[in-house]
């Protein structure tokens, strides 16, 4: 895809589906696992092992939820109609932030897995 057909795409519009079928590429497994715990995924590329934390009735859902009406009801305060500004760079900031942390944990996790095949195949009886 040449610069000219990109620029003629509806970036607005396109679905992740389009968008994956134009530009396909190798997904680290980090970023497939995160997106099938928050169901940002389309059906193809989600884990069937790893749980949607955002279904309705799960933790993460009851919390999202809590927070949407939260700033609802402070953008009211506020007098913003849609949104407000400052607000949405503490949340996006807060999901910025929580996400690098996962990405960490994901990566010890797989450390430690790693140390832990190692100290397997040097102490079998262990």
């Amino acid at each position: 895809m040449d610069d000219e057909e990109l620029f003629k795409l509806d970036w607005a519009n396109i679905t992740q589906e389009e968008l994956l079928e134009r530009f396909p590429c190798q997904m680290d497994i980090f970023e497939q696992v995160y997106g099938s715990l928050f169901g940002d995924l389309i059906p193809s590329y989600t884990l069937p092992w790893v749980e949607n934390i955002f279904e309705p009735g799960k933790p993460c859902y009851e919390a999202y939820s809590k927070m949407l009406h939260a700033y609802e009801r402070l953008c009211e305060r506020l007098g913003e109609v849609d949104e407000d500004q400052d607000v949405e760079i503490i949340i996006n900031s807060l999901l910025q932030y929580s996400k690098i942390s996962a990405k960490e944990m994901f990566k010890y996790g797989m450390q430690y897995q790693k140390m832990q095949d190692a100290e397997e195949k040097h102490n079998p009886e262990a």
